[in-house]
């Protein structure tokens, strides 16, 4: 009988053809889970500035009464003043917190920051009460 030490050329050839069919099905299964997972801070993100949004919107509603500063590109119609607001702005004053220096990050990295990206809030001059909407769907092209 023959004392065999090692593996043959063939034995390590189909074992490498075996880790590489693995890793061809693996890799992009994990890279997609990473992109959606990225996605989803953006998204829960996304929606806990808005309702901070909201929030500001309580606080200063003499803002939407008197049309001024920060608000921006107002509308009014007879019951409604829609007004936009930078998330920097919210940042500044402590309603959305930055992430690194003064920075509100985009998480899939598809933009160097969030800072500029506006929301909407309206103020029903009737009801008494502060609603905001933000289309995130250019995020997520």
């Amino acid at each position: 009988m023959k004392n065999k030490k090692g593996f043959t050329l063939v034995e390590l050839l189909a074992v490498i053809s075996v880790l590489a069919i693995v890793m061809v099905i693996v890799i992009p299964a994990v890279s997609n889970n990473s992109k959606t997972a990225k996605e989803g801070i953006l998204k829960t993100k996304l929606d806990l500035i808005v309702d901070q949004s909201i929030i500001w919107g309580q606080d200063h509603i003499n803002y939407f009464v008197n049309e001024s500063e920060p608000l921006e590109e107002c509308t009014t119609s007879d019951d409604l003043v829609s007004c936009k607001i930078s998330f920097g702005a919210l940042a500044k004053e402590g309603y959305v917190k930055y992430d690194e220096g003064e920075i509100i990050s985009d998480p899939t990295k598809r933009r160097d920051n969030l800072n500029n990206e506006k929301i909407d809030i309206v103020y029903d001059k009737k009801k008494n009460d502060v609603s905001a909407t933000y289309d995130s769907s250019h995020l997520f092209d």
